[in-house]
């Protein structure tokens, strides 16, 4: 049977944090899945409708404007953003032509620094997204805090990934 990570830990000792949930090299590219975890499953209040869907919309801008801001489309191609069924964080994922790399920090603190300078949520519109009345940037902009402060805790840490409970120190 096919084994997903995320099936695979505890949840019940999952920690707030950015872990490396899965990477497959294929042909000249790495397949990255990011776990951005942000509340703790089975203890904590999930992410809301609103706090989900106003992230996924800025996020998924604010990654690409980061990536060509810091002059990385060659390095990160972003394929999707989104949350988690359990809607206690998302999943990120993007291929890189490089290999054995730490995760891109940089980028994601860059993508923090544009969704904190965002004015309005990136198409707010009922021509542009399916559900655009739950879109909210003050929602948008919590939820990023929450973020800031596990890319925080890292540098601190020194460490540019959290470890699945039961795998080790990062």
């Amino acid at each position: 049977m096919l084994e997903i990570t995320s099936f695979q830990i505890d949840h019940l000792l999952l920690e707030p944090g950015l872990y490396l949930s899965w990477e497959k090299a294929y042909r000249d590219m790495v397949h990255m899945v990011l776990d951005l975890r942000l509340r703790r499953p089975n203890r904590e209040e999930i992410l809301s409708d609103e706090e989900s869907h106003s992230y996924e919309h800025a996020f998924a801008m604010s990654f690409r404007e980061a990536c060509d801001d810091l002059h990385l489309e060659e390095e990160y191609f972003p394929l999707y953003f989104g949350p988690m069924g359990c809607k206690t964080g998302f999943y990120i994922i993007f291929s890189t032509p490089r290999k054995d790399m730490e995760l891109p920090l940089d980028l994601l603190e860059k993508t923090a620094e544009f969704i904190d300078a965002l004015e309005e949520i990136p198409a707010h519109s009922s021509k542009a997204c399916g559900h655009y009345l739950s879109l909210n940037l003050k929602a948008a902009r919590d939820v990023n805090n929450e973020v800031k402060e596990i890319l925080s805790k890292l540098r601190k840490d020194k460490k540019d990934r959290n470890m699945y409970p039961g795998q080790g120190e990062a």
